[in-house]
């Protein structure tokens, strides 16, 4: 198989840090990010990462994110995989929604498109994406941080819905709700919900067809140890936390 993976990170972060798990999964990724092709086990794997904006006032219309996504559907197009797997955070995340969609209207051969899109931020200068009905985007799963407000540029998920994404009749959709804030979503280092949300992000990678260095990347394989593991950052939380994540509101 000839699979490649992209990763998206969220504003302000890069793909060389250490306590964010876009970045750290594009360090461990087994692929080649050079026109060098990885080969593992008879597959051929191959990597590209975009930093995230510098601030919030670099998207414009017409801007970065429309050139990084032009620029992805080019990389596909000239190693032609048959699995096409994509992650993102926040203002990444749409990125990696747009890059999906319009993968699936351009490239012209069979591709199966996988897209996790952790808390997606939207941007005026791209407006919503739509997934066509005859799309090549097989799974579209998008984490939803319980406990933020919705004023993030005034362009906030809806909690609990998929954000701007109409799913195709092959589409398999799921949306996955973490208590916790958007800014520490991916915190995979330092905090609880950080690291559950990269045993989120990193499972659903590797089921796709994604593959890591062996020994710095810890695979959960087993559904039953993330829902432990949900279960008990939700017991960590006070009561009336418990009550406000519930209602989808801040937790103070």
């Amino acid at each position: 198989m000839r699979i490649c993976t992209i990763y998206c990170c969220g504003t302000s972060h890069r793909l060389n840090e250490t306590n964010n798990t876009i970045a750290v999964l594009y360090q461990n990724d087994l692929g080649s990010d050079t026109d060098h092709t990885i080969t593992f086990c008879g597959d051929q794997y191959w990597k590209k990462g975009f930093d995230g904006p510098l601030n919030l006032s670099a998207i414009s219309p017409g801007g970065l994110q429309k050139k990084r996504r032009d620029e992805a559907v080019a990389w596909v197009q000239k190693h032609k995989p048959e699995f096409l797997n994509i992650c993102g955070h926040s203002r990444g995340a749409f990125l990696a929604q747009a890059i999906a969609v319009e993968v699936s209207k351009k490239y012209s051969g069979s591709i199966n498109i996988n897209v996790m899109a952790v808390d997606p931020v939207n941007q005026t200068s791209m407006s919503h994406v739509w997934v066509p009905q005859n799309s090549k985007i097989k799974k579209y799963y998008q984490v939803v941080m319980l406990n933020d407000n919705d004023k993030i540029l005034g362009s906030r998920v809806n909690k609990l819905h998929l954000s701007g994404v109409k799913g195709g009749k092959s589409t398999m959709m799921s949306t996955i709700p973490l208590p916790g804030s958007h800014g520490g979503a991916m915190a995979c280092k330092t905090t609880a919900t950080g690291r559950l949300g990269d045993d989120t992000v990193q499972k659903f990678m590797i089921e796709c067809g994604s593959d890591f260095k062996d020994g710095t990347v810890a695979r959960i394989y087993d559904y039953s140890i993330w829902c432990e593991n949900y279960a008990k950052l939700l017991a960590n939380l006070r009561p009336s936390g418990v009550m406000q994540l519930a209602h989808g509101a801040k937790d103070k």
